[in-house]
């Protein structure tokens, strides 16, 4: 299974028994002591002992200060953001997207109506020459400036900043300051799934682009940034939990002041004592040790066996994915339908991360690739996957 961006059940296993040790101690100190707190609604913004230990946690793997006061409990990445685009945007906007993008959230904006314009993407990520010609072409000087005056945004920039879905690539600091003040130029809302920031593999950190949007600065406006994370590929995504960590004023406006209480409550409240005690701090630095070894396992054999017509796009240096484009003469559904029907060995197809028009010259050259992802699989798996994947595509270049 490296198609599964998700931990495998040997993980899973040891989050059963930490949250099954977690779940009694919550019950004890956080429900039955205080009047069954978390089985009642709750405050929009999430539990305040969640919101506390969250922000310690965050504040100690990003290596910089977290406020506290810009978070929220969210029910999951994907449930945080089309909640926000719904109450932010609810005459719909134009949504810009890279042109390999995350093909859940794609298929989501798409079926709700949302407009999505693709922008290209390099080695390095989002091609911001393509990004502010077309916000250019798109947006009016007139049209920006009253925007700013009234607080609108025009529009929404969706990224995976870094260790991005499906090709692995970073933001380079130069880079993310370069998309705050364009953003701030054209009044554009980014919004982040920053999901894998923590999962890099060596010391260093990459700074999420909300700590670029500095509130200090006098374009800052209301912000113009919103990062997304989950506790699904740190912990379990059957949890359900995430966080939202936005700007003051987008947060009162568009989150604090709705009714119905906070998303899931009892689960926080149980994931409180994880983070308190270190425990989930401890999984992730051993996630980090598991998964830099499975990808460069993986990367090794890729440089020694993968036919000299299929490119590597990127090695990553944290995530879980890493992106092979193929030569024209070879097609990624094919591909992936023999990888499965020979082998047992699943895939995603690159044409599943298309977020442009069909029709795209570009889709040819870009989305023609195969994206492989090392969280599910042990090494062993990794490594026999590896092979197997690598002599497929031998067979397939240069059949016998």
């Amino acid at each position: 299974m490296l198609n599964a961006g998700a931990p495998g059940p040997h993980i899973l296993k040891r989050v059963a028994t930490m949250m099954k040790d977690a779940t009694a101690i919550s019950m004890e100190h956080q429900t039955l002591t205080m009047n069954g707190a978390l089985l009642q609604y709750g405050t929009p913004d999430g539990p305040p002992e969640f919101l506390d230990a969250l922000s310690a946690f965050l504040s100690v793997e990003y290596r910089e200060p977290v406020n506290r006061d810009n978070l929220v409990l969210s029910a999951g990445a994907t449930s945080g953001f089309i909640y926000l685009l719904s109450q932010i945007f609810p005459h719909k906007t134009i949504i810009w997207a890279e042109q390999l993008s995350y093909f859940l959230a794609i298929s989501m904006l798409k079926s709700l109506a949302f407009q999505i314009r693709d922008i290209k993407i390099e080695n390095d990520g989002i091609d911001l020459k393509d990004l502010e010609d077309k916000w250019s072409s798109t947006y009016s000087e007139e049209e920006c400036k009253e925007a700013k005056e009234i607080g609108q945004f025009l529009g929404v920039l969706y990224l995976v900043p870094h260790y991005h879905n499906p090709t692995g690539t970073e933001l380079s600091p130069k880079k993310c300051q370069k998309i705050i003040e364009i953003a701030r130029k054209y009044s554009i809302l980014v919004f982040c799934d920053d999901v894998y920031n923590i999962l890099h593999y060596n010391d260093r950190v990459n700074r999420r682009l909300f700590a670029y949007d500095n509130p200090k600065d006098l374009d800052y406006g209301s912000g113009h940034v919103i990062s997304n994370g989950t506790f699904s590929k740190l912990l379990s995504p059957g949890l359900r939990i995430g966080w939202i960590e936005m700007p003051m004023a987008l947060k009162k406006k568009f989150w604090s002041e709705r009714s119905g209480g906070s998303a899931n409550p009892y689960t926080a409240g149980i994931i409180t004592e994880l983070l308190k005690d270190g425990q989930v701090s401890k999984l992730v630095k051993e996630i980090r040790v598991e998964n830099k070894a499975k990808m460069e396992a993986l990367l090794m054999i890729l440089s020694d066996e993968l036919p000299k017509e299929c490119q590597i796009f990127h090695k990553p240096t944290g995530g879980y994915f890493v992106y092979i484009k193929l030569p024209d003469n070879l097609i990624s559904t094919n591909v992936i339908s023999t990888l499965r029907n020979n082998h047992e060995l699943l895939a995603l197809d690159g044409q599943s991360f298309w977020s442009g028009d069909p029709n795209d010259i570009f889709r040819k050259s870009i989305a023609n690739g195969i994206r492989l992802a090392v969280a599910y699989p042990l090494l062993d798996e990794i490594i026999e996957a590896s092979h197997i994947f690598c002599s497929t595509l031998k067979d397939l270049l240069h059949p016998k």
